[in-house]
């Protein structure tokens, strides 16, 4: 540790005196490329603004000193930006997962209370409702945390959830178990870079809904067609987590390989007149409609299509990215579609470490 504290400080020695005479040549260099301060235009700030943009434009070690931070950061400390933890083997982890927010026990129950409160909504319009109940990627695989430790204050909180759904008669999958079966094969069930699922997580998932489903609600969908899952061509994916860790084209050097994914399609075979025999909906209503967080509606994950495969009907992506399982929900309650055309079969995807944020989960009397 004590060389490795010496190399980074020659580092940084060598590349402060370099980025230092860098600036001041590229200062120097600009100094007749803008007008010369007048006195409104310092006192309003336009010129020092001006001189920034210029500066920046002129300055070329900006991004190689964000490369060369990251090298030391990764390389001595093995850290990242704020935002990753830095597991074994390759794999990051959101640091969402670690946190402890102030009264998480309270705004789990709260989440409890909202989908009861959901549920009956859903009910009085006919709808049942079935919870995929995503676990944290790092409870998953714990044994690739390193130097971290799964939290104790975030340890029951997927089995509190599952239990208090299971008493209310929500039907609510345990997506956990058979990940823990399943995750020492040859696929992995996270992306090691990103903090989705793989495909094979996603699909594994799929089949966990439908024999919820199937079991709480037999007889509710109709099976209308085999689909058919065609994996395509492998492509490189760079992993929502990899800006946290800007190593740049160094990161494989570091062991950060970026993740592969297939595309991945999910459609009705063709029938002997050569339409899709999906076809024989027409205008009828979609009897399954999906509502999450990116897992969902992200294509890339193949969520949806693997639903249409596994129930063999056609499914309505609800899903939306970035505003979380809660207001997705809100956001879809409120649609004037869903009270004009409502599903049979309503799948909620919730990914568990949102359970213990604080959220408005007012739903402004739309019930």
């Amino acid at each position: 540790m004590e060389n490795k504290s010496v190399y980074a400080a020659l580092f940084m020695i060598v590349f402060l005196a370099s980025t230092f005479l860098m600036a001041m040549g590229s200062i120097w260099s600009i100094r007749d490329k803008i007008e010369q301060p007048r006195f409104w235009n310092v006192i309003e700030g336009r010129w020092s603004l001006a001189f920034e943009r210029k500066l920046d434009e002129a300055v070329p070690v900006k991004e190689q000193g964000t490369h060369f931070w990251g090298l030391i950061n990764y390389a001595v400390f093995k850290d990242g930006k704020p935002g990753v933890l830095i597991g074994d083997d390759g794999w990051l982890f959101t640091n969402e997962e670690f946190m402890q927010y102030p009264g998480a026990r309270k705004q789990l129950m709260t989440k409890v209370d909202f989908v009861k409160e959901v549920n009956g909504i859903l009910n009085a319009h006919g709808v049942k409702l079935v919870i995929a109940l995503i676990p944290a990627k790092a409870r998953v695989y714990q044994d690739k945390l390193g130097r971290y430790k799964y939290p104790a204050y975030n340890e029951n909180n997927y089995n509190i959830f599952r239990k208090e759904m299971k008493e209310a008669k929500i039907p609510v999958t345990d997506i956990l178990w058979l990940m823990n079966e399943k995750k020492n094969e040859d696929y992995k069930l996270f992306l090691k870079t990103d903090t989705h699922w793989s495909l094979a997580g996603a699909r594994m998932a799929a089949r966990l809904v439908a024999n919820a489903a199937n079991e709480a609600y037999p007889g509710l969908i109709e099976k209308k067609t085999n689909y058919v899952v065609d994996f395509g061509e492998i492509f490189p994916h760079d992993g929502d987590l990899m800006r946290y860790v800007p190593l740049g084209r160094s990161a494989e050097d570091f062991g950060l390989e970026r993740d592969s994914i297939k595309e991945v399609s999910v459609e009705a075979p063709m029938t002997a007149g050569g339409s899709a025999t999906d076809d024989l909906f027409g205008d009828s209503e979609i009897p399954i409609t999906l509502v999450g967080t990116s897992y969902s509606a992200n294509t890339k994950w193949g969520f949806a299509g693997f639903l249409k495969e596994v129930f063999g009907t056609e499914v309505l992506n609800a899903a939306d990215e970035g505003k979380g399982p809660f207001e997705t929900m809100k956001q879809y309650l409120q649609d004037a579609a869903f009270k004009k055309t409502p599903p049979k079969l309503l799948v909620w995807e919730i990914p568990e470490r949102f359970l213990p944020v604080k959220y408005d989960l007012e739903l402004n009397g739309d019930k």
